[in-house]
């Protein structure tokens, strides 16, 4: 769950910090609420890494975010698309029988009495907003704890980033934000890009032998490269390995 990544966070805060500091402490959080403020974010970012999972909405939720998110979702102007798909209902054959349910009142005002509902709201949405002003005001910005690493679906499979704090102050909506907080998917995410890296490694050789032809020098950058790769992988490999060995309790 979120909470184990931010008390795991607060712990390796305390450890470098606290009496008899233990300045070799490093920690990995795997879907972190954003429990610190950003000086400390910052000053985390040399032991402290928080990976976070496309639209994984817990890394993206505080009082700000959730503000916003309810001013968006009130304010939001359903009109155009309720006369839009009335537009198309009488359009289509499959679907006009709908209106015929209705008297000729009914079906000619329809529009109109859409309008009038949504002006009556907009005129409400004016006191909605001036209520969130105070609670934005007196809400603390709070930030991911340390660097932040971002696993993004793409064509292929997933990339990996670096991300700012600021890429994460608002809430995605989208239908993996809830899916993509679990563990099971953080894994799956680690598993691809482990494949990923190995495909590319051996493409990229390939690449370098064709480029440079055949010789010592070629045999040594090859090794190089391997190395990197290696490295790379087993980073992921690792952190997979942690990720496997804790119940999936999202």
């Amino acid at each position: 769950g979120p909470l184990r990544a931010a008390v795991a966070a607060a712990c390796c805060v305390q450890l470098r910090a606290g009496p008899g500091a233990l300045r070799t402490a490093r920690c990995v959080c795997y879907a972190p609420p954003a429990t610190v403020d950003p000086n400390q974010a910052a000053e985390a970012a040399s032991y402290i890494t928080s990976v976070v999972h496309d639209d994984d909405c817990i890394p993206r939720m505080s009082i700000l975010s959730l503000l916003e998110l309810y001013k968006s979702l009130v304010s939001y102007n359903w009109l155009p698309r309720a006369t839009g798909l009335v537009g198309k209902m009488r359009a289509d054959p499959q679907q006009a029988w709908f209106l015929e349910l209705g008297d000729n009142a009914f079906r000619k005002t329809l529009e109109e009495q859409l309008e009038s509902i949504w002006k009556e709201q907009a005129g409400q949405l004016v006191e909605e907003v001036k209520k969130l002003e105070k609670p934005r005001q007196e809400a603390h910005p709070l930030s991911i704890p340390g660097f932040i690493v971002h696993l993004y679906r793409c064509p292929g499979g997933y990339g990996i980033i670096k991300a700012l704090d600021s890429n994460f102050r608002s809430i995605e909506l989208s239908s993996s934000m809830v899916t993509d907080h679990f563990l099971s998917n953080y894994i799956s995410a680690l598993e691809t890009l482990t494949a990923g890296v190995s495909a590319s490694h051996h493409s990229k050789l390939q690449r370098l032998r064709d480029f440079l032809g055949d010789g010592d020098d070629v045999a040594e950058v090859a090794v190089q490269v391997h190395e990197v790769a290696k490295s790379v992988e087993e980073l992921v490999l690792k952190a997979r390995a942690k990720l496997q060995q804790r119940p999936d309790t999202s």
